[in-house]
Formats: structure tokens, C-alpha cells, sequence
């Protein structure tokens, strides 16, 4: 009996704390692996590599909670520009060199921001990581 009453309180904790969370508006992002510097200095064919997982991880992202109409968005801005690799990790280099302001930002949210320049029917402003 007192683990069906934990379990309940916990549940019932949970559900009181979630609408709380997505009304933040901030959210925690970790630093991912790479910086800017290093996506400039890496070969082509290893920035297109980067940004195809990075794409993949953006659209699975509803596993983890992201709204589905976020996720279509990015599926719709790759699909513009018919899922080029090239292109994107052009325009990832090109957002870089052009904003060297923003290069202590970790680049997993340096091409979100990137990404945003783009296609801004994504929507949002460009995000900065918080630490």
C-alpha cells in the first residue's frame, strides 16, 4: 500500500510540475562536442557528417518531448533545401564566419541558430546556449 501511495505522490508531483516547465522561458541545453573553431577546421565531407546527425537528432526530437509542429518545421526547412548536406554545412560555415561574436557558443546551438537564419518560418529567436 505504501508504494501505490508513493508512486501516486510522485505521479501526482510530476503532473503538477509540467505545465510550470514549459512555461519557462529559458531551458537548459548542454555544450554537445564540438565549437565553431572546430567545425571550421574539419574536412567537408566530416561537416557534412556533422550536420546530417545533427538534422537526425533535431527530427527524432519529439521522443524526448519536442512539440511535433518544431519538428515539422525542421523536416520542412531540410526538405527546401532537399537535404543537401552540403548546403546546410554551407550555410553553418557561412553563419560562423559571418557572426565570430558567437564563437564561444557551442556549435550544436550555433546551427540551430544557423538553421534559424535559413528557414525562418522555424520560428523563435536565434538560441543561445545556457549554462
Amino acid at each position: 500500500m505504501r508504494y501505490i501511495l508513493g508512486v501516486l505522490l510522485v505521479f501526482a508531483l510530476l503532473i503538477q510540475s509540467g505545465p510550470q516547465a514549459a512555461s519557462q522561458s529559458s531551458m537548459w541545453v548542454g555544450n554537445g562536442f564540438y565549437s565553431p573553431k572546430d567545425f571550421l577546421e574539419m574536412s567537408q565531407s566530416d561537416k557534412e557528417l556533422y550536420v546530417a546527425a545533427q538534422i537526425n537528432g533535431m527530427l527524432v526530437a519529439t521522443l524526448w518531448g519536442a512539440s511535433e509542429d518544431k519538428v515539422k518545421k525542421v523536416n520542412t526547412c531540410v526538405g527546401n533545401m532537399k537535404g543537401d548536406t552540403e548546403q546546410i554545412a554551407a550555410i553553418v560555415t557561412k553563419y560562423i564566419k559571418d557572426n565570430p561574436q558567437e564563437w564561444h557558443y557551442p556549435l550544436n546551438m550555433t546551427m540551430v541558430s544557423a538553421m534559424i537564419g535559413a528557414c525562418p518560418f522555424m520560428g523563435g529567436e536565434k538560441t543561445k546556449a545556457r549554462q
